[in-house]
């Protein structure tokens, strides 16, 4: 009878273990790229709620008839719907971190609720600058032009580590 060394066993047993290794690399690929999904839909999430508070204050200073007021300051939050020119600049606040500061969440104005948020997105309106239909002195004393406002919107996705903040620039005739 012939003696047996065992390479055949020990083979097996290296195929058997690679095996194994490729499998739980798969699967561990697997969970990766389903995080990576889930966190790509909620980025996604809070950018189309940033894009949709957007437009509602576009819509909001399309359908003014007359050109809203505007204020620097404000005792009982959320009281303004239109920022002074300047007021929200990080110098005029004291800090460079203000869209994380409690004045955001306090002073911008909440937009509609969407599904599938941690909470609704916000936006503030801000007054930019005036352009007169020309240099004439009498044109600008009335207001005979454009008002430039600068519309910046903030959403948090349904994990609250998502944030989107989108700005647009708004121009309107009220005259």
């Amino acid at each position: 009878m012939r003696q047996q060394q065992g390479a055949v066993l020990i083979i097996g047993l290296v195929m058997l273990a690679t095996l194994t290794l490729m499998g739980v690399t798969a699967l561990q690929t697997g969970v990766l790229e389903e995080k990576l999904s889930g966190n790509l839909i909620d980025q996604h999430r809070a950018f189309h709620a940033s894009e949709s508070a957007l437009a509602e204050a576009e819509s909001w200073l399309y359908e003014q008839s007359s050109e809203p007021d505007v204020a620097n300051s404000c005792n009982t939050p959320p009281c303004v719907q239109v920022w002074e020119t300047n007021t929200l600049d990080a110098t005029n606040t004291g800090s460079e971190d203000w869209w994380r500061s409690n004045w955001w969440t306090t002073n911008a104005i909440e937009a509609s609720s969407l599904h599938g948020l941690s909470e609704n997105p916000r936006y503030i309106m801000e007054l930019k600058d005036y352009l007169p239909d020309d240099k004439d002195p009498d044109t600008r004393a009335r207001r005979v032009g454009r008002v430039l406002y600068l519309i910046s919107a903030e959403a948090v996705g349904k994990g609250t580590a998502t944030k989107s903040v989108l700005q647009s620039s708004f121009s309107s005739r009220f005259n």
